[in-house]
This record gives C-alpha cells, structure tokens and sequence, in this order.
C-alpha cells in the first residue's frame, strides 16, 4: 500500500500542479479586449465622481459630452468623418438636424463601457454598461457629441 501512495504521488501530483498553474495563469489574462481609446471609455470619463460637479454628467440622463467632442474632433485631424465613424462603429445617415448640410451625418451607436480590474493580483473585465451614443458631424470639422450611459 505504501508503494501505490508513492506512485500516486509521483504520478499525480505534478498533474495537478500543472492543471492548478494553468488555470491561475488563465484568469491573469481575462482583461479587456476592447482598445482603451475607444468612445465607449473617453465618453465615460465625465461621469467620474471626482470631477468638479459643474462638469460631470448624470448617469441615465442625455448629455452634452464634451470629452467624447474633443476625442472625436482630434481623430478628425487624422482621419476624414467617413473613416471615423465607420472605425468607431456608428451607425449613420444624413443629418436631419442641418438639411442643407450634404456631409452633415447623425450617428448613433450603443457601446459597453468596459474597464480592466486588478484584484489580488488577477485581472478581470468589468462591464459597467452599455452607453448609448448620438453624435453630429458636420459641417466640416464640426462635432457635437451626447451620450446616456445606463446604470
């Protein structure tokens, strides 16, 4: 009997260490695929609790979000309107709002905020919500952006 605990041992056990440091090694890499820079998380960053009140925006409201304005327009420097929003996944068609404006666009689109989570050493991606987006381009480099982020 004792003969079968020791091959038992030398046998099973690196398994189990090696199953064990996998699946450790596994949960370190759960972060967030999605780019940093994306709307999702430069929109959300006016919503922090520790901005100056006068400029954070309410959570389940629409509004004016500076912040993604900003972004966006800086990504118009590089790219042209058409580009960016089909690199940032709007969803656009002809503005209403400027009629007489032919490269004037409305877009919308519903992103999740998401955020990489360090606790005890493993990273973890935390959803905080989907953020509902409406942006105006046009005309020329102009950008008006709002968002709504449900919580």
């Amino acid at each position: 009997m004792n003969n079968s605990r020791t091959a038992w041992f030398r046998h099973c056990v690196p398994t189990l260490i090696a199953l064990l440091l996998s699946a450790g090694l596994s949960a370190c890499g759960a972060s967030c695929d999605e780019d940093l820079r994306t709307v999702g998380v430069v929109a959300s960053g006016q919503y922090s609790k520790s901005r100056d009140a006068q400029d954070r925006l309410a959570y389940n409201a629409w509004g004016k979000n500076t912040w993604l304005e900003k972004f966006l327009e800086e990504e118009l420097e590089k790219d042209n309107a058409e580009t960016l929003m089909a690199k940032h996944g709007f969803q656009c068609s002809p503005s209403p709002v400027q009629g007489n404006c032919t490269e004037c666009r409305s877009c919308d689109r519903t992103t999740p905020v998401l955020f990489n989570s360090a606790r005890y050493g493993v990273t973890h991606c935390i959803d905080s919500g989907p953020m509902l987006v409406h942006v105006e381009f046009g005309p020329s480099k102009t950008v008006s952006a709002m968002t709504y982020w449900k919580k």
